[in-house]
């Protein structure tokens, strides 16, 4: 489950434009499969709590300060729970 506060209001899956948003995880997303973005690079910022993404074939543990750079058309899972600032760049 997840919970999303657009903190700039635009639609990410449709828009060339930038996009900044909080997400807050509890569990899995998206609930099965992978999730990718071929539109925008986006840098992922962990504000709080802990958990992991899948990015490609590679796994990284997440913590409060990570950073990580999901590349565009790059498949990838998040899992744990944990707060983070999604901006596509």
């Amino acid at each position: 489950m997840y919970r999303r506060n657009s903190v700039i209001a635009r639609n990410e899956c449709c828009s060339d434009q930038p996009v900044s948003t909080v997400i807050h995880i509890n569990g899995r997303y998206p609930h099965s499969g992978k999730r990718s973005n071929c539109k925008n690079d986006a840098l992922v910022y962990v504000m709080k709590g802990s958990g992991m993404i899948a990015h490609g074939a590679s796994k990284s543990g997440l913590s409060a300060g990570s950073v990580v750079h999901l590349k565009r058309c790059k498949p990838y899972y998040l899992k744990g729970q944990f707060s983070l600032y999604l901006m596509s760049i």
